[in-house]
């Protein structure tokens, strides 16, 4: 609650600023997931990418989060296969035929 009360506002800008959260409150930062702001977000944030039919961000997402090194190796498996649904979205596009680009 402390944290709650010491930012002013809700969950969302605790996850925004949770550096200043773990430096400044760090007696009851504790009680702080910093998976949100690690990794779960940009998780999140992928996934709808993918239903939201925008593959590309989907696909940057997830290299990004098996990149950075903060997914946990259980989450890895399924990040890569979420990957793997973007890169099969991307093929399955038609590819628009562009005869001004033609020579």
């Amino acid at each position: 609650m402390r944290i709650f009360e010491a930012l002013s506002v809700g969950a969302l800008p605790i996850c925004d600023r949770i550096d200043f959260a773990i430096e400044e409150l760090s007696d009851v930062a504790l009680f702080v997931d910093t998976t949100v702001h690690r990794w779960r977000l940009a998780d999140e944030a992928a996934i709808c990418a993918y239903y939201l039919g925008r593959p590309e961000e989907s696909l940057a997402l997830n290299r990004r989060l098996l990149a950075e090194g903060h997914l946990p190796d259980e989450e890895r498996p399924r990040v890569e296969g979420n990957l793997v649904f973007a890169l099969d979205a991307l093929a399955a596009r038609p590819v628009e035929h562009r005869p001004d680009l033609v020579a």
